[in-house]
């Protein structure tokens, strides 16, 4: 009966901060896995927190301009998120506990940016940032603030980093218009592509913790599907491929049990949990929003 009523209620409470430090800041002894993503309403992107356990969501609510793409700090005191305050797309970090803001790249003036992703060792953060055919991955050192510029012949999408923090995977796509996985080696330099498709477009990187998995989109036909690629054997295996809807934007959880996703209905989004039995096989599937907002970016504490 319980479990039919928490399916049934639409879940937007709006809790005090109070609450969401508790939730979030200073964690809780039953399970650290927490989800932050952004939901559009009434024309507003704004940041929400989804606690597993009980299937609460709080949202954080912190000024009118609109907040995306959100991503943790390992530690889980601060989030990293696209933000258009001054009229641009910029990459702002919030400390969660003194709900202090701050611009991540001061003047650097760097266009268009998207897609943080904060690494695992917490020393830095990738993100995305140009327009046209001059769109690549920038690094920033959180230590020494050192900007590289990371170039290549590619329009590079998103990008996602291994455990280790010595790799990153992002899509790209070429002149001809492919949209592919690629992953680069930080110490050697190197490139590697892992697919090259013509019939479909694969995007939306997202390594398992243990690094032998990355969970991704692929679009073909006019559908989007999550598939799975295993690293150590070079090939992709689908996961959740339903007819009738669009998944995209996978997160796998720390533990590696789950992958949250986003879900399109009749173009309506709402955030889902898949629950593995192995990387390529799923037992369950469970629907974790009802409300009329639109999700986006789910990404794991």
């Amino acid at each position: 009966m319980v479990k039919w009523l928490l399916k049934s209620l639409s879940f937007t409470f709006v809790f005090s901060l109070a609450l969401i430090v508790c939730m979030i800041g200073l964690g809780r002894t039953h399970h650290t896995d927490r989800l932050a993503y952004s939901a559009v309403s009434a024309g507003n992107a704004d940041l929400h927190f989804y606690d597993v356990d009980y299937r609460l969501v709080a949202k954080f609510d912190h000024g009118i301009t609109d907040k995306y793409a959100p991503t943790w700090s390992p530690d889980g005191t601060q989030l990293a998120y696209i933000s258009n305050q001054t009229g641009l797309h910029q990459i702002y970090v919030l400390d969660l506990t003194t709900r202090i803001e701050r611009k991540l790249l001061g003047d650097h003036d760097l266009k268009a940016q998207a897609a943080p992703a904060w690494s695992p060792d917490g020393r830095t953060i990738a993100f995305i940032a140009g327009y046209q055919y001059n769109r690549d991955i920038y690094l920033l050192d959180l230590i020494t603030q050192a900007l590289t510029h990371l170039q290549t012949d590619y329009f590079e999408l998103d990008v996602e980093w291994s455990p280790d923090s010595q790799q990153i995977a992002f899509s790209a796509y070429d002149e001809g218009g492919n949209y592919d996985l690629f992953i680069r080696n930080l110490f050697s330099n190197t490139v590697t592509r892992l697919t090259n498709t013509t019939d479909a477009r694969e995007y939306s990187p997202a390594w398992s913790p243990d690094g032998a998995w990355i969970a991704f989109v692929r679009e073909a036909e006019q559908n989007r599907d999550l598939y799975v690629w295993e690293i150590a054997t070079a090939t992709a295996y689908p996961l959740v491929v339903t007819p009738e809807s669009h998944e995209y934007l996978p997160a796998w959880s720390p533990k590696g049990e789950e992958i949250a996703y986003i879900s399109e209905v009749n173009k309506r989004s709402d955030l889902y949990l898949a629950y593995l039995d192995h990387p390529t096989q799923v037992r369950e599937i469970v629907k974790l929003s009802y409300g009329d907002a639109i999700e986006r970016s789910p990404v794991w504490k």
